[in-house]
């Protein structure tokens, strides 16, 4: 028997899923090297792998932001000006993995 909290993990791990293999895309269409012993792009001068217990799924929600953009630009910490060093971005309404640092 298939229970309402069975159908939502499964929900859950399949955009998980979907939303791992669209960053690697685009990881590889930007250059990034996937070292998969780490489970995620290698950082020049990183040093500590994070644990898988480590990596949550976010909501790239805009409701309270109220942003005029396509979507959110990659940061390296919380500060809004700390960005990625390329202009990706993941679109509004979409779900992501990531490390809360």
């Amino acid at each position: 028997v298939e229970t309402a909290a069975a159908r939502a993990a499964e929900a859950a791990r399949l955009r998980v899923a979907e939303a791992l293999r669209q960053q690697a895309e685009r990881d590889l269409q930007n250059g990034k090297v996937v070292d998969s012993s780490r489970e995620r792009p290698a950082e020049k001068g990183s040093v500590m792998p994070l644990p898988k217990e480590a990596w949550k799924e976010y909501y790239v929600d805009n409701a309270q932001l109220k942003a005029h953009t396509p979507g959110l630009g990659f940061r390296m910490s919380r500060r809004l000006g700390d960005r990625a060093g390329d202009d990706s971005s993941v679109e509004w309404g979409s779900t992501i993995m990531g490390v809360d640092l």
